[in-house]
């Protein structure tokens, strides 16, 4: 017999198994516990004036507690910072009292993608089903490059009360006509623009002017943009201004957040 075969194919059988072993090993752990959860970034914003402190949970575990709705809803609102949110499972917010307001499933959002979550609705509407809970509008975050002559708009109608919208850009010292109206007849929940993949973009209008929402039986909203005005957003930015109700009673337009990234 050749004992330097046997030896060798000894040898190579012994290899052969360890790098199985090792191989077994390595995806078990890949699959196993010591994975990293899969995560996107996610913004949350408190845009429901009824709903108080708002607490993001995920998969049952607390992701950020004490989200306030700010009472002066035409200053800066109130947006977390960008969260790393493990979306397999179900996203749950709940109020102070740890009431359930609303569920996002984790299937709207994608790994590692940008979201922002807008938590609106449910004050002025208890006359109409289905509107008398706070809704939620996610958005995907992920902007682009707005040029230094122009203003990037989104525009969530948010206010749960309200009548559909007509939104026009008006240049400086002229009327809403037909030729600058960006949307007609927005309703509630909606968003302006949307995108043909399906998810929120931007829409860039010049950057002197003004932003005019026009519901039916009711005042205009504006938002000026350029550099007249004390109110006016700066040039080179986007905006994202969410129409919101504040007080039962109070119509609409009422008030509107505005993000400026």
């Amino acid at each position: 017999m050749n004992f330097r075969l046997v030896r060798t194919v000894h040898l190579a059988l012994l290899l052969s198994l360890f790098l199985a072993v090792g191989l077994v090993l390595t995806a078990c752990d890949s699959t196993g516990s010591n994975d990293e959860p899969v995560t996107a970034q996610l913004r949350f914003m408190h845009a429901s004036a009824d709903a108080g402190d708002l607490t993001v949970l995920a998969g049952g575990e607390e992701v950020i507690t004490g989200v306030t709705f700010n009472r002066r809803p035409n200053v800066n609102p109130t947006v977390t910072r960008p969260l790393d949110v493990p979306i397999a499972g179900g996203i749950e917010i709940r109020n102070d009292a740890g009431d359930l307001l609303a569920t996002i499933d984790g299937s709207q959002f994608e790994a590692g993608e940008p979201f922002l979550v807008i938590v609106a609705g449910g004050i002025a509407a208890g006359e109409e089903t289905g509107r008398d809970t706070p809704q939620v509008f996610v958005i995907r975050d992920d902007l682009p490059e707005v040029a230094s002559d122009e203003v990037g708009l989104r525009l969530v109608h948010a206010a749960a009360g309200a009548p559909a919208i007509d939104v026009f850009w008006v240049a400086p010292g002229e009327e809403p006509a037909e030729e600058n109206q960006l949307a007609a007849a927005v309703p509630f929940s909606e968003t302006l623009p949307t995108s043909p993949r399906g998810s929120f973009d931007v829409r860039t209008v010049p950057a002197e002017g003004r932003i005019l929402t026009v519901p039916t039986a009711a005042g205009p909203l504006q938002l000026p943009v350029g550099t007249e005005g004390g109110g006016a957003l700066s040039p080179g930015r986007i905006i994202t201004a969410v129409a919101i109700d504040t007080e039962p009673g109070a119509g609409f337009p009422v008030a509107a957040l505005i993000l400026v990234d």
